[in-house]
């Protein structure tokens, strides 16, 4: 789900995908300092552990990256901050005393204005869905807090639904395609059940 994921997201001016063995943390630095740039999106898989940002990490296409590389961001766009930062991987805003909100918390001291993580783990296939209708309202110049309450609505009140092998969203916009037997038999079961989207959260600036 992470390339659908990932091509489906957002508007196509002004993005870059880097994916696989290209995500380095070497191109993930360099490509995050570049000013055309306002929000990144990580599709990652992360690893949260006490003891500081030393000790935790996310996974690139080649190796980790520690919570403390962040800092990079934070030095580098100073005058020209994130405007969101999103880690739609496993329990990113979780922390504790030594990293406080964990990834997400992270990232907002990277100098994005908001951050938005998962505070449990979650659905590989609900979560990918649920970044691309976030995206699709934030494209339509909706606040970042409005379009998280507006996605959660719409799988509350189940107007996100199954239509042969691919899950459609608002305005029938397709989230994602070609979905196996078992991914559709998960969504089948019930996309109104606030596990799979309930955790996610926004941090700092609502707009």
């Amino acid at each position: 789900m992470v390339s659908q994921e990932l091509n489906n997201i957002g508007s196509p001016i002004n993005k870059e995908i880097v994916i696989d063995k290209e995500f380095t943390p070497e191109t993930f630095f360099e490509k995050a300092l570049e000013e055309k740039y306002d929000k990144i999106h990580l599709a990652t898989h992360a690893e949260f552990k006490p003891g500081g940002p030393k000790a935790s990490q996310l996974f690139s296409g080649t190796g980790p990256i520690s919570l403390d590389k962040f800092s990079i961001l934070r030095k580098g766009r100073i005058n020209n901050p994130f405007e969101l930062i999103v880690l739609s991987a496993c329990r990113t805003a979780v922390g504790d005393q030594e990293t406080e909100l964990g990834f997400s918390g992270l990232a907002l001291q990277s100098g994005s204005e908001s951050a938005t993580g998962t505070l449990w783990y979650v659905d590989d296939v609900m979560t990918s869905a649920y970044f691309v209708q976030m995206y699709s309202f934030l494209d339509m110049g909706i606040p970042k807090a409005e379009a998280m309450q507006m996605t959660r609505k719409a799988f509350a009140q189940e107007k996100i639904r199954l239509e042969n092998n691919s899950l459609i969203g608002i305005n029938d916009k397709v989230l994602l395609s070609e979905l196996n037997n078992s991914q559709k038999r998960i969504i089948r079961n019930g996309l109104s059940n606030p596990f799979f989207w309930a955790g996610i959260e926004l941090m700092g600036s609502p707009w």
